[in-house]
């Protein structure tokens, strides 16, 4: 039973303030808090919208898209602009959580505003209802990679992984190319759209390359961030150095679940989670489903995972890889009788 001590890892956070593990894709965000500012309850009016109502007299609510950890996401009309958007806000009543959210919110939008691309998601509007911080964006039509799966009964398909991870690759990389790296990629993330094509949703986490995010006075405001079911070792510590190598694992780990239907590593407490992600390796997804092109599938998946930064793959390695494995998966099944 893995069952690693906090100030082994130098953590500067108590991870079992957190608590057991509900949805393994949450966002987890915790705040020092020595550092916030000393709100009392009755200074902040919190109250979501309802269905139906307006936000500033132009924004009509529709409906619920999606309720997570710290936020929730509706469903709405601009009246002024004529189209249909997606509207995010904090749904935690805690006035200290959401003056800590408020800059993650501040920072998406300064991110989104540097990132036009046919699968990032676009920023349209930035205010307050309420004393809650909101965001405006494009509304995506289609559905999580993680319901998608799930409407599929979690069946590993290799063809289809491939075309997700080479379209997110591609996002991914317009946003590395502009210094930015996303730090929360999850199936929970990308909106697998009627076109056949994908947007990489929610930059909440985004940050330039080596920056603390978002960018505060107080650089220990927050104590962790992140996903821990799909994090980069790297990126367990607060303030440690960063790149986009850090989301070319987050990219693996997430390749690996959607060939096995398995998370790398199944823990219900985010410490030993973490603890997993620095310091054993997963199973290899070949010796998890026998499927066509399996093998050299797995074999990269391992490679971007790979603990230390320097030994993952290039963005030329893994298209070119994607490409390969391809072809492997598209040959007549006699092929896979030589351990190709």
């Amino acid at each position: 039973m893995l069952n690693p001590q906090d100030n082994e890892e130098g953590f500067n956070y108590d991870l079992k303030e957190i608590g057991p593990i509900s949805d393994p894709q949450d966002t987890i965000i915790l705040a020092n808090q020595s550092t916030l500012p000393d709100i009392l309850p009755h200074e902040i009016n919190s109250a979501l919208p309802d269905i139906g109502s307006m936000l500033n007299d132009f924004i009509r609510i529709e409906g619920v898209i999606a309720h997570a950890r710290h936020s929730i996401v509706y469903k709405a009309f601009h009246q002024k602009l004529g189209m249909e958007v997606a509207v995010k806000m904090p749904n935690l009543q805690d006035a200290q959580q959401i003056y800590v959210l408020q800059s993650f919110y501040e920072n998406e939008v300064s991110i989104l505003a540097k990132l036009i691309h046919n699968n990032i998601s676009r920023i349209v509007y930035f205010d307050q209802f309420n004393d809650l911080p909101y965001i405006v964006t494009q509304y995506v039509e289609g559905k999580s990679l993680t319901e998608v799966m799930k409407a599929h009964q979690m069946q590993p398909q290799v063809g289809y992984c491939l075309k997700v991870a080479s379209t997110t690759l591609s996002a991914l990389n317009f946003a590395w190319k502009r210094g930015i790296i996303h730090r929360d990629i999850k199936p929970d993330n990308l909106i697998c759209r009627p076109d056949g094509q994908l947007t990489v949703i929610d930059w909440g986490l985004a940050a330039e390359r080596d920056e603390y995010l978002p960018v505060h006075s107080e650089r220990n405001m927050y104590r962790y961030l992140g996903c821990p079911a799909f994090q980069a070792p790297e990126l367990a510590r607060p303030g440690g150095r960063f790149d986009s190598r850090a989301d070319i694992y987050s990219l693996g780990a997430m390749m690996y679940f959607l060939v096995t239907g398995k998370y790398p590593f199944n823990y219900t407490k985010v410490e030993q989670v973490l603890y997993a992600h620095l310091h054993y390796e997963p199973i290899p997804p070949h010796e998890l489903v026998a499927k066509p092109g399996m093998l050299k599938l797995s074999d990269l998946i391992m490679r971007m995972m790979a603990k230390n930064p320097n030994h993952r793959p290039s963005i030329r390695e893994m298209q070119e890889e994607f490409t390969l494995i391809s072809e492997v998966v598209a040959q007549p099944r006699t092929r896979y009788l030589f351990g190709q």
